[in-house]
């Protein structure tokens, strides 16, 4: 997975031997950007390369919600120390520092203090690293899959144990709590 060539001559393959490949997912976050690339070489429907930016930044998928009147924890794209300390004295701690292009929380950090943030930002650049205000509270999802015309299908809701962040740091299992479901009829088979 890791080599597009090795990528590219697999899909190649099922493509010849199989037809047009109508979707093309692997459900995984951190192939995303491998995933935008072979639909845009084979010109498969989908996320393409041109939309990428706008799911894998958080600085673009904070433009899209407020865009659509989408409340956001207080926050900006850092590029420097000086805007660092500014931000988080306007937004107040704590505060999360995170890559703006990143997976499951990775380099994610909360920083409860001025002297904190300072000497995180000795060690690490602040050049294309995230900065909002930390909020408390649950993580519900909203997970689904819609048909052609975008009408959904299939969609469920689960609670997590706690924020991703937390069990990364703290190194603990997470589990998920099942909210809801819902199905539809589609193509004659229930989903």
């Amino acid at each position: 997975m890791a080599n597009y060539d090795e990528l590219v001559r697999a899909v190649g393959y099922f493509i010849h031997h199989y037809g047009k490949i109508d979707r093309l997912e692997s459900h995984n976050e951190y192939w995303m950007e491998s995933d935008a690339r072979l639909r845009t070489d084979f010109n498969i429907h989908g996320l393409q390369n041109d939309g990428l930016a706008q799911v894998r930044r958080k600085s673009e998928m904070k433009k899209i919600f407020h865009k659509a009147g989408i409340p956001t924890a207080p926050g900006m794209l850092i590029e420097d120390t000086t805007q660092a300390c500014t931000c988080a004295a306007e937004v107040g701690y704590p505060i999360i520092i995170k890559p703006d292009i990143g997976v499951g929380a990775d380099k994610t950090y909360k920083i409860e203090r001025e002297v904190d943030l300072k000497a995180y930002l000795e060690k690490t650049p602040t050049k294309g690293f995230f900065l909002e205000k930390f909020i408390e509270g649950i993580i519900i999802t909203f997970d689904g899959l819609t048909d052609q015309n975008g009408r959904i299908v299939f969609s469920s809701s689960a609670q997590y144990s706690e924020g991703v962040m937390e069990s990364v740091v703290y190194d603990h299992d997470v589990f998920f709590l099942h909210v809801a479901r819902h199905s539809s009829r589609y193509r004659g088979a229930w989903l």
